[in-house]
């Protein structure tokens, strides 16, 4: 899930790796941000990006639409997955993959409905 502050970056031609250096976060941590809702957990992620976007005069509002803070870095619970995110996992493994590991079924696919009950 793509956040929206992402489009407003665009919009204002400021570039994800300009706004990791400017406020000290990895290139990693603010793409994956930007494009999965996960924020990092160090420092107030929220807080230095609003902070950066009022200094350069832009207040956009909803910026943080689908944004998701893991309970540690690089975490994804199945409380915090998303439908899409469990849809693709099930999704990784190809007929042509499952053939190759002699599988008659997806063994993915049981745990998808036990994901589904968390979240």
């Amino acid at each position: 899930m793509t956040l929206q502050l992402k489009q407003t970056l665009v919009e204002a031609g400021i570039p994800a790796l300009t706004l990791a250096n400017e406020l000290g976060y990895s290139q990693s941590a603010v793409s994956i941000a930007l494009n999965h809702g996960r924020l990092p957990v160090r420092r107030d992620f929220r807080n230095d990006v609003e902070q950066y976007l009022n200094e350069r005069g832009i207040m956009p509002k909803g910026i943080w639409t689908g944004a998701v803070t893991p309970v540690q870095k690089g975490q994804v619970t199945p409380a915090n997955q998303t439908d899409d995110e469990i849809n693709l996992e099930v999704a990784m493994l190809t007929q042509n993959a499952l053939r190759h590991f002699k599988l008659f079924r997806n063994p993915f696919l049981g745990m998808c409905g036990m994901l589904t009950m968390f979240i």
